[in-house]
């Protein structure tokens, strides 16, 4: 299992909170999520055989919410 803290500039409200958990939540190998608006950070624990941090990253900025 892998942990990854994520930077999304673009976060501002609950809403987008909610929007990024759904996108997230859909792909395979991702456990666990912990998101804070107040930071706008999203940590992530993840499968590594699974997934990798590419699709990951994919899946922010597919559901218009850009990592680093």
């Amino acid at each position: 299992m892998m942990e990854k803290t994520y930077t999304v500039a673009n976060m501002k409200c609950e809403g987008c909170a909610s929007n990024i958990r759904k996108a997230l939540s859909e792909v395979a190998g991702v456990n666990e999520l912990a998101i804070d608006v107040a930071t706008k950070t999203v940590k992530v624990q993840f499968d590594e055989t699974t997934v990798n941090e590419q699709t990951i990253q994919s899946a922010f900025t597919t559901a218009g919410y850009p990592a680093v």
